[in-house]
């Protein structure tokens, strides 16, 4: 029988991959971006709510006396400006195959990327596998969505020390903003500063760009252009077919 699956039993050792054109400093005030694609975080999403040595599939959550099976291979996950969606199938004695749909409002744009989000205060769905199982559902959603982030780089970036600090999705893509922890030393002078009137106001602050660490795009390979001689040749057949077909008539 499966357990409830803790994400801290379900650390992946992966051979680190090292993005061939960003370096990333040890220390450093800089931000970072890591935009991953809708299917990229639901498979890794299904990974880390499903037991290491188990495929993906149907497994057990217990919560007391407490049993309801979820059906994490037919989990679905949606993204639109803003707002990332969960649908998750339950199933428990005398309920049957029940959808729960759990919406998680998050930031748009950079400048509104946090770790702080919105969400109902429910999932929907049947009222008493929502009243149950609810709020256990969101937790551990929430959960693997910032673990699946932090994760995914970590297998680009093992070295770094950068931690997620906010997220956000412009429908096409979420992107996970990452910076260096800051120190307690750190925030004491931060604040000074502001007092002292060194760092002008957030309204007045120019909006944050964040050092991009996905590979850049490949541009689209060309076909090599035909030599003088093949395009000679080329020519010919053409000539030839035309006048086969000249002869025909």
């Amino acid at each position: 029988m499966n357990s409830s699956p803790t994400l801290a039993d379900q650390e992946q050792t992966k051979q680190p991959h090292h993005h061939p054109s960003v370096q990333i400093p040890a220390n450093s005030d800089d931000l970072f971006k890591l935009a991953i694609s809708a299917s990229v975080l639901q498979k890794k999403i299904q990974q880390l709510l499903t037991p290491q040595t188990d495929k993906i599939g149907p497994v057990i959550w217990q919560d007391g006396e407490s049993e309801v099976i979820v059906h994490l291979d037919k989990l679905r996950f949606a993204i639109k400006p803003g707002l990332v969606l969960f649908e998750l199938q339950l199933e428990a004695d005398n309920l049957g195959l029940v959808p729960m749909v759990v919406p998680f409002r998050i930031g748009n744009d950079v400048e509104s990327a946090s770790l702080t989000i919105t969400t109902e205060h429910l999932p929907r769905g049947d009222s008493l596998m929502t009243h149950r199982w609810g709020e256990i559902v969101q937790e551990h959603l929430w959960f693997a969505l910032l673990e699946a982030g932090e994760q995914i780089k970590q297998e680009q970036f093992a070295e770094s020390s950068i931690q997620i600090s906010g997220l956000y999705s412009d429908g096409e893509q979420v992107s996970y903003i990452y910076s260096e922890p800051v120190t307690t030393d750190e925030i004491k002078l931060y604040i000074a500063a502001i007092e002292k009137g060194d760092i002008p106001p957030l309204a007045d602050a120019p909006p944050p760009t964040p050092i991009d660490l996905n590979p850049p795009p490949k541009p689209p390979e060309k076909e090599p252009a035909p030599s003088f001689f093949m395009a000679l040749w080329l020519k010919f057949l053409a000539f030839i077919c035309w006048l086969f077909s000249f002869l025909k008539k």
